[in-house]
């Protein structure tokens, strides 16, 4: 009987620490924000803008992701939706906060390098789950 775990690939080790490194400190920062912690004045005014569905996709992309990445360090096939849902929350978020710059403008290369790096691992995810090396 073969009780062995299967091993996880390297790129399932990039992409779980990729995930951590962000979204940690992203959450971090949205504590501090709703702890009311001083901004600059231009800060301040995009904190305020922002709307209770702003805020809850928001939060919901970053719960998606980091529940994609463990789920995907864990090997699970849930991995896939997870990242797929995260996704689509940040192509609806980007949308509605920022309609005018979707396809080009002065500030979409990071957005739009956020995006791809999310394709990709969807992409991943997809092909791992399709080879049946997620369980």
């Amino acid at each position: 009987m073969n009780t062995n775990k299967p091993k996880r690939p390297i790129l399932v080790w990039v992409v779980f620490l990729y995930y951590v490194v962000t979204i940690v400190p992203a959450a971090g920062g949205l504590l501090l924000v709703w702890q009311s912690a001083p901004f600059s004045t231009k800060a301040r005014m995009a904190v305020e803008s922002m709307t209770t569905l702003a805020w809850t996709l928001l939060g919901l992309t970053l719960a998606l992701q980091l529940g994609g990445a463990v789920a995907l360090f864990k090997l699970r096939r849930i991995a896939l939706p997870l990242f797929v849902g995260a996704f689509g929350c940040t192509i609806l978020q980007m949308t509605m906060q920022h309609p005018e710059n979707t396809v080009s403008g002065p500030g979409t290369l990071v957005p739009a390098l956020a995006l791809t790096i999310d394709l990709f691992v969807c992409a991943y995810a997809w092909r791992l789950r399709s080879r049946s090396a997620l369980t």
